[in-house]
Parts: structure tokens; C-alpha cells; sequence
């Protein structure tokens, strides 16, 4: 996973979301001493989250995560979406491909000039 601390944490301080202890920097992300969870930094994003979606753990999510971001790097945006909805299990096929499509037709049209 990526590590680099985001340039807005120069401004921030962060809580825990857990205890609302404060935070420490450590070199993964930041670790709250007073109920002993750490938050990972995710692609340049502190991860403060608790919990996971109904559908994969937050263990597998930030998995996922991490190769959307390195597949981003070299792949155009459409390529990404199609990647993204290709290995979202609770998507059947079909659904993937008009998803992505979707996505980026409306991406089409806001990026269109307005008449």
C-alpha cells in the first residue's frame, strides 16, 4: 500500500473515529494509543473507517483499492471503470457492462460544452 502522508495533513489534526482520541503520525498511517487502532494511508488518503461494506472486509476493500489506484496509473479512465465493475462480484456481468457504459456517457456529457 501507498504511504506518503497527504499534504493536507500539515493542516489537519486528526481524532480517532473510534474514541475520538487524538492521533499519532506513524510511518503506515496514524495509530490512537488510547483504544490501540491504527488507520491506514490508502493510495494518499488516511482510511478512518471503522467498518467494511456488507459485501467484502475492509481488509479485502483497501485490496481492492490499492490495485484500482495502480491499475489507474496505467489504463485510461473508460479502462478503469470497465476494471472496476469487472472484479465487483455482486454485479453480474450484464449489469457490469451497462454500469460502465453509463458511467461514461455521463462523463461525455458533462465534460461536453454547454450550448
Amino acid at each position: 500500500m501507498t504511504h506518503s502522508k497527504p499534504i493536507s495533513d500539515q493542516l489537519m489534526d486528526y481524532v480517532c473515529p473510534a474514541c475520538q482520541g487524538g492521533l499519532e503520525s506513524i510511518e503506515s498511517g496514524y495509530h490512537c494509543s488510547p483504544c490501540n487502532k491504527s488507520y491506514p494511508i490508502l493510495c494518499g488518503i488516511p482510511d478512518f473507517r471503522l467498518s467494511s461494506d456488507r459485501y467484502l472486509s475492509l481488509s479485502d476493500e483497501r485490496k481492492k483499492a490499492q490495485y484500482l489506484h495502480d491499475f489507474g496509473r496505467e489504463h485510461t479512465l473508460n479502462a478503469l471503470v470497465g476494471e472496476y465493475y469487472r472484479i465487483t462480484d455482486d454485479v453480474p456481468p450484464n449489469s457490469a457492462k451497462q454500469f460502465a457504459l453509463r458511467h461514461m456517457f455521463l462523463m461525455a456529457r458533462r465534460a461536453a460544452p454547454k450550448s
